[in-house]
């Protein structure tokens, strides 16, 4: 499918097109999903103020007296967001400055933007909301300053861990329904629930998750049906608001949301179909298609777990459990019931998959995991902390063994050895730490077009625009690799036969499929062959631009 499809199936929905620093507008068109859209925008940009009318009936003085803005945080389609420090505390804080001009531009009122401000204030206090700490207006932008967290999106961990043990999904549903009925005693509907919208606080297993971006959330009277038009992201929508376009639905569409959200951190992929060509076909899928309890792993999840999906995922909103219902189940409200195994050994197959790939492949994606950034490893690093045992900094066989062991792994020694001397890239008989990453980099990460693009000037040392064979040799010199494989490595990358490398001929390499006709489900087993899919399937639903 698509990236313009995508756009259109996974992006944030609204009356009007709100964003977050990770989001950007797209534009659909072809079928009525997306004919239905662009009715709300158009709707949505009646009566507009200004862009000089004033949207907050109060700041807190003047943004650059009070902080000092830092790096550049996040790009968004309305603004940026940035690390701030405050002047005379020095604490650190996130502000996110919309520009009112671009608000308008786009189609969102103004007073959409009061309203995501007074709400988070409304909620302030609660330990699992993002704490504003101020709000700043003048005659060009908005600026919201709120607590900064640096753990990373609840999104990156599910891609990072694969699943989660039934123990530690139990602990982060409880924490996300805890904010639903939090935001439901206090009349408000987030309406975009999602693992994106959830930060973790810091790096640290433990850290407290932070429910973002209330920019669609609205106001509600209890008993009274919510009439505001379609709002959220598709794949997270609940069947009563696809059913009546958007025009009589509840409170109960954020624990639908939240349900899908549990389902993917039980099994690791989503409800339903991510590659469908069109958002009519998604919805119906939302409205009608049956839901999968039978697929690994689901044999392997407890019945307690179904039994709370289930109740989240029941399609009448009349029946659907209410937030305290989930709460109060035992398998939510006592953690230590949910069995504390991983579900999956998503490490094996990322490490089967980089086995399988050639020699250029497994150098490129030596380079990529070299230059990610901590934030981008931070699961990985986890994960590699847990199995290097006497913390030397790489992994000798036997930690290979019992960690891979650890995560449920089942394979002989044979295969062990051979994914050990896949991974060991320069013979050295252990596992360095970017030897790890490489080898358990998720595709999201290795096919970013940025880390593509750094991972090409690295390689093209005199920034020719080529890859020269020259050059290819110093790399693999610079890794530990042997000369013996870079007339190999050009023969598969350079297809004009010009003898260098383009970078389209270096996109081309790194995008090709990996799994070759040896690995069949009758050596990766059939339920790792799935994973394969399962992964490539939650990729697609990375970051979609709002709509």
């Amino acid at each position: 499918m698509s990236n313009e499809g995508w756009r259109n199936l996974q992006g944030t929905l609204g009356g009007s097109a709100r964003e977050s620093t990770n989001h950007r507008n797209g534009d659909g068109d072809g079928d009525g999903g997306e004919a239905m859209l662009r009715g709300m925008r158009a709707s949505a940009a009646k009566s507009m103020p200004h862009a000089g009318q004033p949207i907050l009936s109060f700041t807190s003085g003047s943004l650059s007296e009070e902080y000092e803005l830092g790096e550049k945080l996040g790009e968004g389609h309305f603004g940026s967001t940035y690390r701030c420090r405050h002047r005379k505390t020095g604490e650190e804080f996130a502000v996110k400055q919309m520009s009112k001009t671009r608000l308008l531009m786009l189609g969102t009122p103004l007073a959409e933007v009061k309203r995501e401000v007074g709400i988070l204030y409304h909620l302030a206090g609660h330990p699992h909301i993002v704490q504003v700490q101020a709000a700043f207006e003048d005659s060009k932008s908005v600026a919201i300053v709120m607590e900064l967290c640096q753990g990373g999106e609840l999104y990156d961990r599910i891609i990072a861990k694969g699943h989660y043990s039934e123990c530690d999904a139990a602990r982060l549903i409880s924490t996300m329904v805890s904010v639903v009925d939090y935001c439901h005693t206090m009349n408000v509907v987030h309406r975009d629930l999602k693992p994106e919208n959830f930060l973790f606080a810091n790096g640290s297993d433990d850290a407290p998750l932070k429910t973002i971006d209330f920019g669609l959330s609205l106001f509600f009277t209890p008993g009274e049906p919510i009439s505001a038009g379609l709002a959220g992201s598709p794949l997270y929508l609940a069947p009563e608001m696809v059913r009546t376009n958007g025009c009589h639905y509840g409170p109960e569409v954020d624990v639908w949301s939240a349900g899908v959200i549990l389902y993917m951190l039980l099994c690791g992929y989503c409800p339903f179909p991510t590659d469908l060509p069109t958002m009519d076909e998604l919805f119906c899928a939302i409205m009608y298609d049956e839901i999968d309890y039978e697929s690994d792993p689901w044999p392997l999840i407890s019945d307690d777990a179904k039994e709370v999906v289930q109740g989240m995922l029941d399609r009448n909103p009349t029946t659907r459990w209410t937030a305290k219902q989930v709460l109060e189940h035992p398998w939510v409200s006592e953690v230590g019931v949910a069995p504390d195994t991983p579900m999956d050994p998503t490490v094996v197959t990322r490490i089967k998959r980089y086995a399988a790939m050639t020699h250029i492949r497994k150098l490129a994606s030596q380079v990529v995991a070299q230059h990610l950034t901590e934030e981008e490893i931070l699961g990985m690093r986890e994960i590699f902390n847990q199995i290097d045992m006497d913390q030397s900094g790489s992994l000798s066989l036997d930690e290979m063994r019992r960690g891979l062991q650890k995560m449920g792994a089942k394979m002989n020694e044979g295969e062990l050895r051979e994914l050990y001397s896949a991974m060991d890239i320069n013979d050295s008989d252990s596992i360095s730490v970017n030897e790890f990453f490489a080898a358990t980099l998720g595709l999201n990460r290795m096919i970013k077009e940025e880390n593509l693009h750094q991972a090409f000037q690295y390689f093209d040392k005199d920034g020719s625009g080529f890859i020269t064979r020259d050059e290819l040799s110093q790399v693999c010199e610079e890794f530990g690799i042997g000369p013996e494989n870079v007339e190999e490595m050009m023969q598969e990358v350079d297809v004009n036969k010009d003898d260098c490398i383009d970078y389209n001929e270096f996109v081309t390499m790194m995008h090709r499929h990996s799994i070759p006709d040896h690995i069949k489900s009758s050596s990766i087993g059939k339920d790792k062959l799935a994973l394969l899919k399962v992964q490539s399937s939650l990729e697609k639903v990375r970051r979609s631009p709002t709509i």
